[in-house]
């Protein structure tokens, strides 16, 4: 009897250990056939879908298969069959009201049919779970493009983004208009901005001049200012365009190129306003030194002003009122030595107006109000930039190396026709205002 009970034992436990190898041999191939989710390229498994209550019927639901059916080769290109959508144990179609609501996060405003929503569905059961995803899913267009592939561009959009998984068109193809330029980009090429993930990763967006790249990675271009204390506008520009790209900069444009997109308009509205505030005092500034080489007829400047103040003059945008001003030339100012600021108003960057109002000064220009007062830095030869403690004004240079940590200034050892700012003014260690900014570049050019 015990030989028995140990020979019936052991066959049990045989069993029991081939059995479960089978079903991990199963689930092993069952998650080796899981679609891949649109975004981030993992396996789907079961629960971590759109699809986790409903199953995909060929003909009526007569024959059931897997969710996976929508994407068998895993390749995440979201085609599949069209199989008819049925709720879970149960038979026949799903009704628009469960269709819609099995979308989740994803867009079904414009769909006006039932064969679009199941579209979306199958859009939408192609992405995992995973909170990035879905909010990737939610802001991306859900349609389905004439090739059969999901659209990749942003939601909303009017005209779909040209399809990225199919080969690239060539010159002249609807829908680019990128003509003897370089080839049109796929999704498995990476965004031009992050070069993290590649474009089909993220929804993306055409930009007007012919370029594509993630629409999140844009606005967060757009948001994160220009990388110094001084106002510039490079990050604006395409990253593949012009002089920070790899494509030649059309010359004689108004203005240079920045990246178009309507999805774009209400981050970049208020920094194209900034732009052209500075472009305005930049010109004014040009009229006031009076006949400038560079704008002549011929010249490299020629009809363009505002390009050329912008690559000539330092402006700062003050943390006061928030109104940018001059605070010298480019070529001696330049960035200061350990890095830039905050890109979006130091609260020690403060135009002349404002800091004549903290110092208690009195008067103004009586042209030019006082707007354009500009004052000397405390410790050398060039115009100061940050006012500090309520007391102190610096330039950009001397406000990281901080000469007020030393015993005394440094000596003066310029006169009035030697000094750069082209005035007689007291030792250094002393303030100083300069007076009106623009009836000084009358009067001396700088």
């Amino acid at each position: 009897s015990a030989r028995f009970q140990s020979s019936a034992s052991r066959a049990f436990d045989s069993w029991r250990s081939s059995t479960f190898s089978v079903a991990r041999r199963f689930a092993a191939a069952a998650a080796a056939k899981a679609p891949r989710c649109r975004y981030c390229r993992e396996r789907i498994t079961p629960g971590a879908s759109a699809l986790d209550f409903y199953y995909f019927g060929g003909g009526g639901g007569d024959e059931e298969s897997a969710p996976g059916d929508l994407d068998r080769d895993g390749d995440g290109d979201g085609r599949g069959n069209d199989a008819v959508l049925a709720p879970a144990g149960k038979s026949g179609d799903m009704s628009v009201r469960e269709l819609r609501r099995a979308c989740g996060a994803a867009d079904t405003s414009w769909c006006v049919d039932k064969k679009e929503l199941r579209g979306v569905f199958r859009i939408a059961g192609g992405v995992c779970r995973a909170g990035e995803c879905q909010s990737r899913l939610e802001g991306s267009c859900t349609k389905t493009l004439s090739c059969g592939h999901p659209c990749g561009g942003v939601r909303g959009e009017a005209t779909c983004l040209p399809c990225l998984r199919c080969a690239p068109p060539g010159p002249g193809d609807a829908g680019w208009t990128r003509e003897g330029k370089s080839r049109p980009p796929t999704a498995d090429d990476p965004c031009a901005i992050c070069y993290v993930d590649p474009l089909g990763a993220a929804p993306a967006i055409l930009l007007g001049c012919g370029h594509v790249v993630h629409r999140q990675c844009a606005i967060d271009k757009i948001r994160a200012g220009w990388p110094g204390p001084a106002i510039s506008f490079n990050h604006l520009r395409c990253p593949l365009c012009g002089a920070s790209g790899g494509e030649a900069e059309e010359v004689g444009s108004a203005q240079f190129p920045v990246m178009r997109h309507g999805s774009l308009d209400e981050e970049i509205r208020p920094v194209l306003a900034l732009r052209d505030v500075v472009m305005r005092r930049g010109r004014r500034r040009l009229l006031a030194e009076g006949n400038v080489a560079e704008l002549r007829p011929g010249g490299e400047w020629e009809g363009r002003p505002g390009e050329l103040a912008l690559q000539r003059f330092n402006y700062y945008k003050c943390g006061r009122c928030g109104e940018p001003y001059f605070g010298g030339l480019r070529e001696c100012g330049g960035e200061p030595v350990g890095g830039g600021g905050d890109a979006n108003g130091d609260a020690e960057l403060m135009c002349g107006g404002c800091s004549a109002t903290v110092s208690g000064l009195s008067g103004a220009c009586a042209k030019h109000g006082r707007d354009e007062l500009q004052f000397k830095c405390r410790f050398c030869c060039s115009p100061a930039v940050f006012f500090c403690f309520g007391s102190t004004h610096f330039c950009e240079r001397c406000h990281v190396t901080r000469p007020d940590f030393k015993p005394q200034p440094p000596p003066k050892t310029c006169t009035k026709a030697t000094c750069p700012l082209g005035v007689d003014h007291p030792p250094h260690g002393q303030e100083f205002c300069l007076g009106c900014a623009l009836c000084r570049a009358t009067d001396t050019g700088y």
